[in-house]
């Protein structure tokens, strides 16, 4: 029988949750409308995938995990055939997905370097910038969405690799009438101490960094949880009084009226990177990680005044 690429794409989508609810909540389906499709799958491979458990949640089988590995590849891989047959063979088409709304950062200077310095690297070949919600930048490289997904982390799937592109600093933000609202250096210390937002929805290896995980144990953080698709959520959050909250250092030169930048001191760097899918080595992608690369690298040089060949 078949596989149904829509059954995949769900069972995915349960892999990357480990929950039944809150996997059907993101794919817009009831729990019982995505069993009955994990089952369907089930059914179409001739081997369960899923041990359910009490409460929604679930451990994947033996085989389930063996199909998981493969299934990633397999669907972005149906997806790089639909679109090669929809579009000019003669073209590569490479999708970059960014983190938050198109422009926020990188920016859009920053994206058409990107795109020039890609050209140079390889000359036909056509790019497609896209935001992608922070809550799907894993799924948007797994179902074939996006070719490659610039994050602040990397990403902890078996089916993605994450390549290093460059270490940046981490800028506090508050609002304008904060007392810190003002051009002097705060203890990284002292800043993890105030109540500072965050998104509980979003995987921990990523979020902990925002919210100074690193500073100081989770379990002593005063966070303040908020749904945050993108930086500009994030920022008027901290702009209302909801929290205070870190962002790249180079992003705070866009801050708008109501918002301050405040130097932390003792705050280790962290370093972005570029995401794709594990067996996709094709020209293309490999030449827009390196384009990236260069880019991000020439941007931090900019906003710390360093000069770069």
């Amino acid at each position: 029988m078949d596989l149904d690429l829509g059954c995949v794409a769900s069972f995915l989508m349960l892999v990357d949750e480990h929950h039944f609810a809150r996997a059907a909540v993101r794919l817009n389906l009831s729990s019982s409308a995505l069993s009955k499709r994990i089952r369907r799958l089930e059914h179409q491979v001739g081997i369960e995938l899923v041990d359910r458990g009490p409460l929604g949640m679930l451990a994947l089988t033996p085989a389930g995990i063996r199909f998981a590995r493969e299934a990633g590849p397999l669907l972005a891989q149906a997806s790089v055939a639909r679109r090669a047959a929809r579009n000019d063979p003669g073209l590569y088409h490479v999708r970059l997905g960014v983190p938050g709304a198109l422009g926020e950062y990188p920016t859009r200077a920053e994206l058409a370097e990107i795109r020039n310095v890609l050209l140079h690297l390889v000359a036909d070949v056509r790019l497609s910038c896209h935001g992608i919600p922070f809550q799907s930048l894993t799924t948007a490289l797994l179902d074939g969405q996006m070719d490659v997904v610039w994050t602040a982390s990397p990403v902890q799937h078996r089916s993605i690799d994450s390549a290093p592109l460059v270490a940046v600093n981490r800028t506090g933000i508050v609002p304008a009438g904060h007392e810190w609202a003002r051009p002097h250096p705060v203890r990284a210390e002292d800043f993890a101490e105030e109540p500072i937002v965050y998104d509980s929805s979003l995987p921990l290896a990523w979020m902990g960094q925002w919210y100074l995980g690193d500073i100081r144990p989770a379990r002593d953080a005063r966070l303040v949880d908020i749904r945050a698709e993108y930086s500009s959520t994030v920022l008027a959050s901290v702009a209302r009084g909801a929290g205070l909250a870190t962002i790249p250092a180079p992003f705070a030169k866009h801050l708008g009226p109501g918002l301050a930048a405040v130097q932390l001191l003792g705050v280790p760097p962290i370093s972005f990177f570029a995401a794709s899918r594990q067996r996709d080595r094709r020209e293309p992608v490999l030449a827009l990680i390196q384009a990236l690369r260069t880019v991000a690298t020439l941007s931090v040089a900019r906003s710390e005044g360093i000069p770069f060949p």
